[in-house]
C-alpha cells in the first residue's frame, strides 16, 4: 500500500496521475466507447492524502468536480471505485438544477443520490426553496425533506412557509407532497393539514386547491375547499363543497373534457337552504362537437332553481348583473362551402326582480338561418358582391302573440376602393312573411301578414393625411369624412308583431347602418343621408393618438312613420348630433368625452366624459361622469339620471396600495356602489382586503367582504376580489404581479 501526500499546487494533477497508473486496456477504445466513458473527477484542496484507485482524503477548501456536479466542503473522503463522497463540516453541493447547502454529506455522485443534514435546498428553475433537518436526494430531481419547510420567498425572508414532518419534491412529475404539515404566515400557524399535495410547475395535477372564504351581510361566513381531479391530459373535474353559515352546505362541481372532435363542460351546484327552506340548484352544460368536417353541434344550457339564486349565492355585484336571462340553446351549424346553415332551438330562463319585472324573451322553437355570399366578375374591374340572408323562426311565448316569421334578403353591392377612399353602392330586397297564431280568449292576431321592401344605399368615404407642427411638435393629421345615403319606402307595419326587435341606441356604432332597428320585425322607412367626419392628430415618434375629434349626424328628407308600439319616429330634418373627443395627452393621461344632442327637444340626450391617469402599471386613477335624459329599467322610466364614477389604485405607503371605487347617483343622492380596500405586496406574497357595498336589486343592497392571501408561484388563499377590482377600476392591474414574476 502506497500512501502519498501532495502540495495544493499539485493536487489538481491527482486525477491525471491516477489515470496514468491504470493498466492499459487490452483493446483500443473506440470513439463510441470514449464518449460513454465515466466523467473525469478533479479534486483540489489545501491537503490531500490518498490511496490510488481506492480512497482520497482532502482537507481545507475542498472542491470536487465530477461532470456537472460540484462539492465544496471543509473535508472530504472520496471513494473512487464507488464514486461516493463523504464530506463535512460545511458542505455545498451544486448541480445543474439545484444547490444544497448543509453539513455532513453522504453522496453517490454516479446516480445523484445522497443525504445532507441541516440542509437548505434551492432550485435554479423555480423560486421554491426548502430547508430540513435532513434532505435526501433520492435521484435526479427528486427529494425528501425530513422535519422541514419550504417557501417561495427570497433567502433570508421566511414570511410564509409550509412546515411539515415529511416533504417530497418530485420534479420529474412536478408534484410535491407534505404530510402532517401546517401553513405558517409571519410566524403564526394558520392552517393545519394531515396531507397536502401541490404542483411544482404550471402543469395540472390532482389535489386540494387553495380554500376560499368570504363574508357578506346575507350569508355570513362562507368557506369553500375545492378538490381538483386531473383525470387525464384531456379531462378533469373540480369538486367544490361550500359551507355557508346562514344557509348550509352547498355541493358543487365541474367536469371538463377535450377531444379532437368535441369539447365541453358540465357544472352543477345544489344547496338545501335552511334560510329559505328550499332546495336550490344551478346547472350549466356547454358542449361543442364536430360531427363532420362541415357539420358542428353546440349546446349551451343554463338553469337556476329560482330568480334570487345569483343575488343570494353569487360572489358579487357583477355575478348578479350577468345572470338575468339564462341561455338555453342547441344549435347545428352546417357549412358545405357554398353557404352557411344554422338550425337552432333557443329559450331563456328569466330571473325576475319583483321590484322591476321584465318581459321574458321569445323562444325560438326552432330557428333556421341560411346565408351565402360570392363575388361575380362582370368586367367592371371590381367584382359584384352578391349576398343572400334568410331566416325562418317559430316564436313561442307564454303570454304574448305567437307565430312564424320568414325573411329573405338578397342584395348586390359594388365595392370600389383605393388608397384614398371608397364608394359602395348597394341594392337589396327585404321580404318578410308572418303566419300568426292566436290563443282562445285573447285579442291576438291570426292569419298571414307580409312585407316587401326595396333597400337602396350608397356608402362613401375618403382618407386625407398631412404633416403639421402643433405647439412646436411634429404631428400627422388625418381627416376621414364619410357619407352614407339610404332610401327605403314606407310600408305600414303596425299589424306586424314584435318578436325580437328593439330600437338601437343612437351612437357612432349604429348611425352608419340602414335600419335603426335590431331584429326583423321593423324596417324603418328612410330617405336620409348620414354624415360624419373624424380627424386624428398622431405623434409620429411614438404612435400615440394625441387627439381625436369626431362629429356625426343624420338628415332625413321625410317624416318617418315606422315605429315600435309606443315609440316615436324621427321627423324630417336634422337628427340628433353626435360628438366625440379624446386622446392620449401623454403616456400617462388619456381623456374621452361623448355627447348626443337631441335636436328635437333642443337639449342633451346623453353625454359622458372621463379622464384616466396612470403614470405606471401600479398607479391608476379614473374619473367618469355620465348623464342620461331617460333610463328605462324593466317597465319603469327614470328621468335625468346623473352618475359619477371614481376608481383609484394608488400606493399609500411603501408596499401598501389603496383601491377604491365610488359609483354615485347624483340624481337620487344614492350610492350605487362603494368599494374600498388595501393591498400589501411583499415580493413573495400579497394580501388584499376589500369591502364592496352594492345594489343587488331595485330595493335591496348587499355588502361583501373579500380577503385574499396570494403566495408567489404557489396559490391564492381566501376570497378572490380581482374580478370585482378589474371591473370597478379601469386599468387596474394586480399590484403584486410584477413582484411575483421577478
Amino acid at each position: 500500500m502506497r500512501i502519498f501526500r501532495v502540495p495544493p499546487l499539485v493536487a489538481a494533477l491527482l486525477s491525471a496521475f491516477a489515470a496514468a497508473a491504470e493498466p492499459a486496456p487490452a483493446t483500443p477504445t473506440t470513439p463510441a466507447q470514449a464518449t460513454a466513458a465515466e466523467p473525469e473527477t478533479t479534486v483540489t484542496a489545501d491537503q490531500i492524502d490518498g490511496i490510488v484507485n481506492d480512497r482520497l482524503h482532502a482537507e481545507g477548501n475542498v472542491v470536487v468536480v465530477r461532470g456537472d456536479q460540484t462539492i465544496e466542503s471543509d473535508w472530504l473522503d472520496y471513494y473512487q471505485a464507488k464514486g461516493r463522497a463523504l464530506a463535512g463540516d460545511r458542505v455545498k453541493l451544486s448541480r445543474p438544477t439545484d444547490t444544497v447547502i448543509g453539513r455532513d454529506l453522504d453522496y453517490a455522485m454516479d446516480d445523484s443520490r445522497g443525504v445532507l443534514f441541516d440542509a437548505d435546498l434551492t432550485r435554479t428553475d423555480s423560486k421554491l426553496r426548502g430547508k430540513g433537518e435532513r434532505v435526501d436526494m433520492t435521484g435526479k430531481d427528486t427529494y425528501n425533506i425530513f422535519r422541514g419547510r419550504f417557501t417561495t420567498c427570497d433567502p433570508g425572508r421566511d414570511d410564509w412557509y409550509i412546515n411539515a414532518r415529511d416533504i417530497d419534491l418530485d420534479y420529474t412529475t412536478n408534484v410535491g407532497t407534505a404530510r402532517n404539515g401546517y401553513f405558517e404566515f409571519q410566524g403564526v400557524p394558520i392552517l393545519w393539514t394531515p396531507y397536502i399535495d401541490f404542483p411544482l410547475s404550471n402543469e395540472r395535477k390532482s389535489g386540494l386547491l387553495m380554500p376560499t372564504f368570504r363574508y357578506d351581510s346575507g350569508n355570513g361566513f362562507d368557506f369553500t375547499l375545492p378538490y381538483y381531479w386531473n383525470i387525464a391530459p384531456n379531462m378533469d373535474a373540480t369538486l367544490t363543497p361550500r359551507l355557508i353559515a346562514n344557509r348550509g352546505l352547498q355541493l358543487g362541481g365541474e367536469f371538463r373534457y377535450l377531444q379532437p372532435d368535441y369539447s365541453g363542460s358540465i357544472a352543477a351546484e345544489v344547496l338545501d337552504d335552511r334560510k329559505t327552506g328550499d332546495v336550490r340548484d344551478y346547472l350549466s352544460i356547454r358542449h361543442n362537437q364536430k360531427l363532420t368536417p362541415e357539420l358542428n353541434l353546440a349546446i349551451n344550457y343554463n338553469h337556476a332553481s329560482d330568480s334570487n339564486y345569483f343575488r343570494d349565492l353569487g360572489s358579487g355585484r357583477f355575478a348578479v348583473a350577468d345572470n338575468i336571462n339564462l341561455l338555453q340553446d342547441v344549435s347545428l351549424y352546417w357549412n358545405p362551402g357554398w353557404g352557411s346553415w344554422t338550425l337552432r332551438a333557443q329559450k331563456y330562463q328569466t330571473l325576475q326582480d319583483p321590484a322591476a319585472p321584465v318581459d321574458p324573451p321569445y323562444q325560438r322553437m326552432p330557428q333556421l338561418l341560411f346565408t351565402t355570399a360570392k363575388d361575380a366578375n362582370i368586367g367592371l374591374g371590381t367584382p359584384l358582391s352578391l349576398k343572400f340572408d334568410s331566416e325562418f323562426v317559430s316564436f313561442a311565448h307564454p303570454t304574448k302573440q305567437e307565430g312564424e316569421r320568414f325573411i329573405a334578403y338578397p342584395s348586390v353591392s359594388l365595392p370600389l376602393t383605393n388608397s384614398w377612399g371608397f364608394v359602395t353602392p348597394k341594392f337589396g330586397v327585404h321580404y318578410t312573411d308572418y303566419s300568426l297564431n292566436s290563443r282562445t280568449g285573447t285579442d291576438q292576431e291570426q292569419g298571414n301578414e307580409s312585407r316587401t321592401l326595396p333597400i337602396v344605399s350608397l356608402d362613401s368615404g375618403m382618407y386625407f393625411e398631412r404633416p403639421l407642427n402643433l405647439f412646436g411638435r411634429d404631428m400627422v393629421q388625418t381627416l376621414e369624412p364619410r357619407l352614407y345615403y339610404v332610401n327605403i319606402p314606407y310600408r305600414d307595419q303596425s299589424k306586424l308583431p314584435v318578436f325580437d326587435t328593439t330600437e338601437n341606441t343612437f351612437d357612432f356604432a349604429q348611425i352608419f347602418t340602414e335600419n335603426r332597428f335590431t331584429g326583423g320585425d321593423r324596417i324603418n322607412d328612410a330617405n336620409q343621408v348620414t354624415f360624419g367626419a373624424t380627424t386624428r392628430f398622431l405623434d409620429p415618434e411614438n404612435g400615440l393618438e394625441r387627439l381625436r375629434l369626431g362629429l356625426a349626424g343624420r338628415y332625413s328628407f321625410i317624416d318617418q312613420r315606422v315605429t315600435l308600439p309606443g315609440g316615436t319616429a324621427p321627423q324630417k330634418g336634422l337628427s340628433d348630433v353626435l360628438g366625440t373627443i379624446g386622446g392620449d395627452l401623454n403616456r400617462r393621461t388619456s381623456v374621452e368625452a361623448n355627447y348626443q344632442w337631441n335636436n328635437t327637444l333642443k337639449e342633451a340626450e346623453r353625454y359622458s366624459t372621463g379622464i384616466r391617469y396612470s403614470p405606471d402599471p401600479d398607479r391608476v386613477a379614473s374619473l367618469r361622469y355620465r348623464y342620461d335624459r331617460q333610463v328605462q329599467v324593466g317597465s319603469q322610466v327614470y328621468e335625468n339620471q346623473r352618475q359619477i364614477d371614481l376608481g383609484v389604485m394608488w400606493p399609500i405607503a411603501p408596499r401598501w396600495y389603496g383601491v377604491a371605487r365610488e359609483n354615485y347617483s347624483l340624481t337620487d343622492n344614492t350610492p350605487l356602489e362603494h368599494l374600498a380596500g388595501v393591498e400589501y405586496r411583499a415580493g413573495c406574497w400579497a394580501a388584499r382586503f376589500v369591502v364592496q357595498h352594492y345594489v343587488s336589486s331595485l330595493n335591496d343592497t348587499k355588502t361583501s367582504y373579500f380577503f385574499q392571501l396570494e403566495l408567489a408561484e404557489f396559490g391564492r388563499l381566501g376570497n378572490n376580489p380581482l374580478d370585482a377590482l378589474k371591473l370597478a377600476i379601469p386599468g387596474y392591474t394586480e399590484s403584486n404581479k410584477n413582484a411575483i414574476l421577478q
